[in-house]
């Protein structure tokens, strides 16, 4: 079976009710994967920043999903970062089996990978991770020895490592959306 690529797009949105909802109905009806989607407020007042990582077996049709996207009034600036230089970040949260005998070995193996416990129990500890997604699986494996009773993954987020105009600054907001006064 062919392994699929995982894609990363940057979709820059107004803040308003049901554009998420536009944006995942277009990517169902194209028949893609959502591997994982973050968003979060800008530095510029009623617009977020969405990270979209999805999967599709057929390569040629990323063209065709972006275009698509493009179409949504409410995203008016989108980019794929798949090949392009940016910093990569995921959070994980990791509840593993700990016993008193093994908290010592589970906070030296997250200070391997530069997490760190951030919550202790009778039987179990949580640990913080951070890195790209891809590192971030063969660290959890490396925690599966432990037990994991709980795993929380907050998805990629991605920012540009050069200067970065994608020109929020200057997107008009629609007439319902701005702001009075």
């Amino acid at each position: 079976m062919k392994r699929k690529k995982l894609h990363t797009i940057l979709a820059f949105a107004h803040n308003q009710p049901g554009v998420l909802y536009k944006l995942l109905s277009l990517v169902r009806k194209k028949r893609y994967n959502v591997e994982t989607i973050t968003v979060g407020h800008t530095h510029v007042p009623d617009i977020s920043r969405m990270t979209i990582s999805f999967s599709h077996e057929d390569e040629s049709r990323i063209e065709q999903i972006l275009r698509q996207i493009e179409k949504i009034t409410e995203i008016p600036k989108t980019e794929d970062v798949t090949d392009a230089d940016v910093i990569n970040r995921e959070l994980v949260l990791l509840k593993v089996r700990a016993a008193q005998k093994d908290r010592v070995h589970v906070t030296a193996t997250a200070q391997i990978f530069d997490g760190k416990v951030i919550h202790v129990a009778p039987g179990h500890m949580i640990v913080e991770l951070t890195g790209k997604q891809e590192n971030l699986e063969g660290t959890i494996r490396v925690f599966e020895e432990f037990g994991i009773l709980g795993i929380a993954r907050t998805g990629a987020t991605v920012m540009h490592r050069e200067d970065e105009d994608m020109g929020l600054d200057r997107i008009v907001l629609p007439a319902g959306l701005r702001r009075i006064g």
